[in-house]
């Protein structure tokens, strides 16, 4: 259960209203979460169109070449120059758009056939490099260096032709990381193995058992489908007689691979083991900081100031948002400071030691795999929000003794699992 959802059963959907809470009570207890928050907030949040806007693969992969040699990798795909690159709109072109305008606009570019595309690259890094340079390839709030892993030109996208019928083509798609070509392969991020398995799952409870056979979804490739899955609602390919398992009685025919994929191992040996809920460190601020400090224009600087309090303004609980103006203030001073004035708040903690995270172990207080339990976070986190009490106790250790993940958005790994 992640924390987004306990914290809907915290403060009830009862009025359907439009209250913050919950949001940066996620943040509040996730501090390596605020990355992501200045991106959101920043104007790389608003961009101008879909056509000018980027997108990023956040987990890692691998490229593999025939024959086992692999490299970690990152997709980037950025707007392309011929239709503007990236763009934002201000805050007064937002608020007064449709919130259907980016579809609009994608549907008449195409129409028109000005066509937008996007060229695709990639970041490549060895296992080796990961050591040397201290870097965690697992981390999802984390960027690689440009500097250091420059990139590298890998395609084009180019979008030509609107979807006939939303509906059957559209709302019907089922994405899944584990759809993954030949060549590339996941990496040992935990999110994303858990994600291998989870959007299936959530393909099959959305679509039925058969999502695969839609005409949407179905293999590009000149190849005859075997998924073992017989009968049930969307089956429209029911393989005769065939057995619904691997059998020596016309075994299907499988495209041969030039390697085998026991042998990509990255992980137990080379990286430790992978802790389900990660810590947080001086480290994960360094980015967010550089980002704020040095990327950001003064423009931005100023303007994310009011666009964060204004989203925070309307949370209800004040530890909330003290508790998230303490996380900023590890960002940058001046960006606590200026958003605590904008929403009339006096006192918040400044040093992150003292604090606990329902999301995280604290690793502020020592050396990095000493942080609290989580029955100890549990019982502090309990009084902090008394108007919870024992249930809110009860529910976390419940969960941690089942062995629920949580948190885990930075992949710590240090070779020791600690609850």
């Amino acid at each position: 259960m992640p924390i987004a959802a306990l914290w809907a059963w915290v403060w009830s959907h009862l009025t359907h209203s439009d209250d913050s809470t919950n949001f940066w009570a996620y943040v509040a207890e996730n501090p390596e979460s605020i990355h992501q928050m200045l991106y959101m907030f920043g104007d790389r949040g608003i961009p101008k169109s879909w056509r000018n806007m980027g997108g990023y693969s956040g987990h890692t992969f691998k490229f593999v070449k025939d024959g086992g040699d692999w490299v970690y990798c990152q997709i980037h795909i950025l707007p392309s120059e011929s239709q503007g690159g990236w763009q934002e709109k201000t805050d007064e072109e937002a608020a007064a758009s449709s919130p259907d305008c980016d579809q609009k606009d994608l549907f008449e570019s195409i129409e028109k056939g000005e066509y937008p595309s996007w060229t695709v690259h990639y970041q490549s890094m060895t296992l080796q490099e990961a050591k040397e340079k201290n870097i965690n390839v697992f981390d999802l709030t984390q960027t690689w260096s440009r500097k250091d892993f420059p990139l590298q030109p890998l395609g084009k996208i180019t979008l030509n032709e609107n979807a006939k019928n939303y509906f059957a083509e559209i709302e019907q798609i089922a994405f899944n990381p584990a759809h993954l070509i030949p060549g590339m392969e996941p990496s040992a991020d935990p999110v994303l193995q858990s994600r291998l398995f989870s959007y299936a799952d959530t393909q099959r409870h959305r679509l039925g058992p058969n999502y695969l056979q839609l005409p949407v979804n179905q293999s590009a490739l000149d190849k005859e489908m075997f998924n073992f899955q017989r009968d049930g609602q969307g089956s429209f390919y029911n393989f005769g007689n065939r057995p619904n398992y691997l059998t020596a009685m016309a075994p299907p025919e499988f495209p041969e691979r030039g390697y085998e994929s026991s042998s990509l191992k990255d992980f137990e040996e080379d990286l430790g083991i992978i802790n389900y809920l990660s810590g947080v460190t001086p480290q994960d601020f360094e980015q967010p900081r550089a980002l704020y400090q040095r990327v950001f224009t003064d423009k931005t600087r100023k303007e994310i100031i009011p666009r964060i309090a204004g989203h925070m303004s309307t949370g209800k609980d004040p530890i909330v948002k003290q508790r998230v103006l303490s996380i900023f203030h590890q960002v940058d001073p001046t960006l606590a400071s200026g958003i605590a004035s904008e929403l009339k708040i006096q006192d918040y903690a400044t040093d992150l030691a003292k604090m606990d995270f329902l999301g995280s172990h604290n690793w502020f207080t020592g050396v990095p795999g000493k942080g609290k339990t989580a029955k100890e976070m549990a019982k502090n986190l309990a009084k902090l929000y008394p108007q919870v009490g024992k249930s809110f106790e009860g529910d976390i250790l419940h969960r941690h003794s089942v062995g629920t993940t949580n948190g885990h958005a930075n992949g710590q790994s240090n070779g020791k699992l600690k609850a």
